[in-house]
């Protein structure tokens, strides 16, 4: 429909699109300017529900093969592996 716009005398795009979509509409939402806080000391305080992140869910999928070895158990090396405190520098 676009290309038969201007086709008729005194057409203009401005009486298809929505008001809110000019330019004048966008100056008036964007006039003002919003000065940034330098640091968290001068933010306010208040009473009320404190902001927590959202609970944590485990990812969707098949779980890991390994389990969390606890820091007691010994590190089992394989059968061509050999420490590293043995290796002469």
């Amino acid at each position: 429909m676009l290309w038969k716009l201007g086709t008729k005398k005194n057409e203009k795009p401005e009486d298809y699109v929505h008001h809110k979509l000019t330019i004048e509409a966008y100056n008036r939402t964007y006039q003002f300017h919003i000065n940034s806080i330098p640091s968290q000391e001068y933010w306010e305080h208040h009473e009320g529900l404190p902001c927590l992140p959202p609970p944590y869910k485990s990812p969707i999928g098949r779980p890991s093969k390994k389990r969390k070895k606890d820091n007691s158990e010994q590190k089992i090396l394989g059968a061509n592996t050999m420490p590293r405190e043995n290796i002469a520098r």
